[in-house]
């Protein structure tokens, strides 16, 4: 049976809860505001708590924790969510037990992966959640490193920072490497007649570098750079170049799936 209440402020909503059960589970005595257990018949029934940690749509988050109950169905706002790790931290709860990977508050943080990369990326990184922050830095990779705000980057810190801008940066080096190797023209010397030159060849290769120079992002999936380089293959007319070209698309297409996207 519920032996305390916990009042937030200013919002006065009320939380029935069993004492014993968090001070068992929290490091703190919850940020002191429980009793030891020798005076805990003499407690106060009756706790306010107010600040960032009281608002009680995190309250609420941080007692479903402790409680090991689900709380998506009040589908929590990222704003919440992104206080909660302070607040864990704040009543004395381990991250790593509560924010797993395998956690339902975890499960929680990736909904928002897709609307809110960025941010989500911040918060894992703000306290070093590894697994959330690599499952964010993929779908970051549609948000150019120009769009980033100061408070994100504060909230990143200079590792995951750096981290994410390196994620940006080799994905593009591997493309543009990946590009440089050209496929296998017919040549002049080949005892099968050609119907096209080395040098148009060559053209039409580097007429696709130069678009994707320009045009090239981080999060460019294989499909994106197919369409630009499979219609190449109509301004070959040689069979035998025609497969090259097709083998050497084939290729790529290969190495830029197997592209490290997360950090």
């Amino acid at each position: 049976m519920a032996d305390m209440v916990l009042t937030t402020i200013p919002e006065s909503i009320h939380f029935y809860v069993h004492s014993r059960l968090l001070l068992k589970r929290s490091s703190n005595a919850f940020a002191f505001l429980i009793t030891p257990p020798d005076d805990i018949s003499r407690m106060s029934a009756d706790e306010s708590i107010s600040g960032q940690g009281g608002k009680a749509e995190v309250l609420n988050l941080l007692l479903h924790a402790v409680y090991n109950l689900n709380p998506a169905r009040y589908v929590p706002s990222l704003e919440a969510l992104s206080c909660l790790p302070g607040t864990l931290l704040n009543y004395g709860f381990s991250l790593d037990e509560h924010l797993s990977p395998d956690s339902e508050l975890t499960r929680l943080y990736l909904n928002y992966t897709r609307s809110q990369p960025v941010d989500v990326y911040a918060v894992a990184a703000a306290y070093g959640l590894e697994y959330i922050a690599q499952k964010a830095s993929r779908p970051s990779l549609t948000t150019p490193l120009t769009s980033v705000t100061d408070k994100q980057v504060i909230m990143m810190g200079s590792v995951y920072l750096r981290r994410l801008v390196q994620l940006h940066h080799n994905r593009l080096e591997a493309l543009k490497k990946i590009l440089l190797t050209l496929p296998t023209w017919h040549g002049r010397n080949n005892p099968v007649a050609c119907d096209d030159t080395e040098a148009n060849a060559y053209q039409v290769w580097a007429l696709a570098m130069a678009y994707l120079a320009w045009e090239a992002r981080p999060d460019m999936s294989s499909v994106e750079l197919a369409q630009v380089l499979v219609p190449l293959m109509d301004s070959v007319s040689c069979a035998v170049c025609k497969n090259n070209l097709q083998a050497r698309i084939s290729s790529a297409l290969r190495s830029w799936a197997q592209v490290r996207d997360t950090i």
